[in-house]
């Protein structure tokens, strides 16, 4: 993620999954491929509907959704217009319904289960659309509702804990905020500082830092110097430094960087004096700051940004596709998501490793929100 997008998705990343996922496509495809990509079928927008192609182009479940989310586990959540408004209902990758559309919000499914909301209330459902955690807990700003490590984080009374997959409440609902297991431990929040809790819900690494970020190949991340409740060009305002830690809560190495993102194929982005690069796990650069912005590798490549144009590099810090994109993705299953605007259009397409056209995502007139259609009948 960039860092110019950090703070905004911090805020927004539960509230409104639609919003969400609008939010997502303009900023090329980076969420879906980061939360989700895993199916072989490729989100496509026409007319302002939704559906899906294989990864020849080739469409194989018609647009007809409102809003639509990638495949998780073989299904995919998508919003229809219904007698009572927006609904959501998840359908299979041959495009028919596996649960009515009924529902006010819907999460992808993750370790066989999917979070759906009824009226203000979250609870889960499995791949049988039946309800095995009842909608009880509170729709609050962010909680990803999805099982990871086989806990997921809900609020209680304005307060986060971690339930089980039967939907007991395993860790008690104590922390101001909480994040999903990653590695067995979880970011959680009590006051104004951050730390991690292991799955028995004990402190493992002390509530002490201005911010925090979860584990990925044995390393998290911590902040020092944030300045907490101002904006960034407010008087006063310090990004603090990240640094990266290990299990036991040990710095890892004494860099401590403007901004860090978790590892990912051993190695990490980090931002240095307004420039990106890129570090291996004994902390020493592989690919040295150069770069106006970046993303993480995924499948060999990361998108990297240099004099306002995108393209992708390989672990070796060389282009094999040159910067010639307005924004561009990471990839997954071989694609990734381009963006490029016209005076009066948002196209983002599909390319493969060599940069080729595969196909397009969606062409969006601008001024014209996403799944802004609406729906005739029914409250929203």
């Amino acid at each position: 993620m960039r860092q110019e997008d950090f703070d905004l998705l911090q805020r927004l990343a539960a509230i409104m999954y639609p919003a969400l996922l609008a939010l997502c496509l303009l900023l090329a495809l980076t969420c879906t491929h980061q939360a989700l990509g895993q199916s072989s079928l490729l989100l496509v927008e026409r007319n302002n509907l939704y559906g899906y192609a294989n990864s020849r182009g080739k469409l194989v479940i018609k647009p007809r959704f409102h809003l639509a989310g990638p495949f998780s586990e073989g299904l995919a959540s998508v919003s229809v217009c219904t007698d009572g408004g927006w609904r959501w209902g998840f359908i299979h990758e041959r495009g028919a319904f596996i649960t009515e559309p009924r529902f006010h919000d819907s999460k992808s499914f993750r370790e066989g289960l999917a979070g759906v909301k009824l009226g203000e209330k979250w609870g889960f459902i499995n791949k049988k659309g039946e309800m095995t955690i009842d909608p009880t807990f509170d729709d609050e700003y962010g909680v990803d509702f999805e099982f990871r490590e086989g806990l997921s984080a809900v609020i209680i009374n304005k307060k986060y804990g971690y339930i089980n997959a039967v939907g007991k409440l395993v860790i008690p609902a104590d922390f101001d905020f909480a994040e999903n297991f990653s590695e067995g431990l979880a970011r959680v929040i009590i006051g104004d500082k951050a730390g991690f809790i292991d799955r028995a819900g004990k402190i493992v690494i002390p509530l002490k830092y201005d911010r925090a970020a979860r584990f990925s190949e044995g390393f998290g991340l911590v902040n020092v110097g944030w300045t907490r409740g101002k904006n960034t060009d407010d008087p006063g305002y310090s990004a603090g430094k990240w640094y990266y830690i290990d299990a036991s809560g040990k710095i890892a190495f004494p860099t401590g960087y403007d901004f860090a993102e978790e590892f990912s194929e051993g190695v990490a982005l980090v931002r240095v004096d307004g420039k990106t690069g890129y570090i291996d796990k004994k902390g020493v650069y592989v690919i040295a700051p150069r770069f106006d912005n970046g993303e993480s590798f995924s499948e060999g490549l990361a998108t990297v940004e240099l004099n306002d144009r995108w393209g992708y590099i390989d672990k070796t810090g060389r282009f094999v596709i040159p910067p010639r994109f307005q924004d561009a993705s990471s990839f997954s299953n071989g694609l990734a998501g381009i963006r490029n605007v016209t005076q009066k259009y948002v196209h983002i397409n599909y390319i493969d490793k060599k940069g080729r056209f595969v196909m397009s995502q969606s062409k969006i007139e601008i001024g014209v929100l996403m799944g802004s259609v609406n729906c005739p009948t029914g409250e929203r």
